[in-house]
């Protein structure tokens, strides 16, 4: 899938490594399972397949045919997958809870009215694949609940903002529609584009609310084993890098340019983690000035 974080997998010890290749290859396939080619119908029975085979996944009984038929090019992802289950003790439920959150993506229209509803999307589609790594991630002790589902929800709020022009194409609104109003938005427009009113006021303050929660989110490595605290780390800088360059460049976002983090940005992360000499410090980067000063004058 030429994810950048696939390269961080080798920070960890080879038995986390070969859980984190089994539950990120779960993840990946389950999205691309929802974003393939097909009616919403087909794609919706494919994925009540999948869900029928996780549940099954502790058992030797057999799907019906056609369900087995369907599934058959994913094979070999299982035996890997049980082993990371069963060695570190993943909940089936949240695995569940990620074929949940992409076949909420099916609907053709993708609109939030509050801030409640967008945080119960981001726990699906984010903070339930950040939990179950935890569980490969974590010492003795379980990571506290809260810490865990905010990091993903400051994760998929990156990606939101990152995203907002390719998802209006596709006639979806990931933010929070009383927010657009607040901000004076016209939903027709942003879905054209063209966003009206104060959009970058929006964007500012949903961009504030992800830095929150990544700084809430933090605390998540105290739980970790040191190399496990590693990989956190890098994937959570790598993601609040991509939030302080999207706010940059936000004036891009409307333009067809894709906000990214550069390849001298990806090298210095990257070399921070790998080599003790230049190794990751603890301490949580300031957030960008120019947030601090607009929320001050609030």
């Amino acid at each position: 899938s030429k994810s950048n974080f696939y390269a961080s997998f080798r920070l960890l010890a080879p038995d986390r490594r070969r859980a984190m290749d089994a539950l990120y290859a779960f993840a990946r396939i389950s999205d691309d399972l929802a974003d393939a080619n097909g009616f919403v119908e087909e794609k919706q029975l494919v994925l009540n397949a999948w869900r029928q085979r996780l549940g099954q996944i502790e058992s030797s009984k057999p799907l019906s045919g056609s369900s087995e038929q369907l599934l058959e090019p994913y094979s070999e992802l299982w035996p890997g997958l049980l082993d990371a289950v069963s060695r570190f003790q993943i909940p089936i439920g949240l695995l569940d809870d990620i074929v949940e959150g992409v076949s909420m993506d099916l609907a053709s229209e993708r609109r939030f009215e509050t801030w409640e509803e967008l945080d119960q999307y981001c726990y699906y589609v984010a903070s339930a694949v950040g939990l179950a790594c935890t569980h490969i991630w974590s010492v003795d002790q379980e990571v506290p609940l809260e810490t865990a589902v905010v990091c993903g929800q400051a994760f998929q709020l990156t990606n939101i903002l990152r995203d907002v022009q390719e998802d209006a194409a596709s006639g979806r609104i990931y933010l929070p529609l009383e927010s657009l109003r607040q901000y004076e938005v016209s939903e027709a427009d942003w879905l054209g584009g063209q966003p009206s009113g104060d959009w970058t006021g929006l964007v500012e303050s949903v961009a504030r609310t992800a830095f929150d929660r990544y700084e809430q989110g933090w605390a998540t490595i105290e739980y970790l084993t040191p190399d496990s605290q590693r990989m956190f780390s890098l994937m959570w800088r790598s993601y609040r890098q991509l939030l302080e360059e999207v706010i940059r460049h936000k004036e891009d976002l409307w333009t067809g340019r894709r906000i990214r983090l550069r390849a001298w940005q990806k090298t210095k992360l990257l070399l921070s983690h790998f080599f003790p000499v230049v190794s990751f410090a603890k301490s949580l980067p300031p957030r960008p000035a120019s947030l601090e000063l607009k929320q001050a004058t609030r």
